[in-house]
């Protein structure tokens, strides 16, 4: 079994190749995900929807980890996430820091906190 850290790595990444797959593979059944603007979302049924109504935006991800922190159950990663909303589109920048509930070596809770960080040139 990989270590904590690369296994967040991981599952950040597949959040940025939108690859459900993995990400489903990578929670519990009873997974609790916000946004910390937002209501939660209970469930894997209800988090794939949220994922794969996501992974249809045709959006183009690009991601930079710059921490992740582990503490027992408890994890912390945070790093910039830029997009784009087509390829001739504006790339947008996303500062992001996610929290972490882990249980049996996946994740159970998920909080995410994010700030536009405007126009990347």
């Amino acid at each position: 079994m990989q270590d904590t850290e690369t296994f967040l790595r991981a599952f950040n990444e597949a959040f940025a190749r939108e690859d459900v797959d993995t990400i489903m593979s990578s929670v519990t059944d009873d997974i609790r995900f916000r946004m910390a603007s937002e209501t939660g979302i209970e469930g894997k049924p209800a988090f794939e929807k949220m994922l794969r109504e996501m992974s249809a935006s045709g959006c183009i991800f690009n991601l930079e980890i710059f921490d992740v922190v582990v503490a027992g159950d408890r994890a912390v990663v945070n790093g910039e996430m830029t997009l784009k909303e087509n390829k001739d589109g504006p790339v947008r920048a996303y500062a992001f820091c996610d929290l972490y509930q882990l249980r049996d070596g996946k994740i159970a809770e998920t909080i995410a906190y994010g700030m536009e960080m405007g126009d990347k040139p």
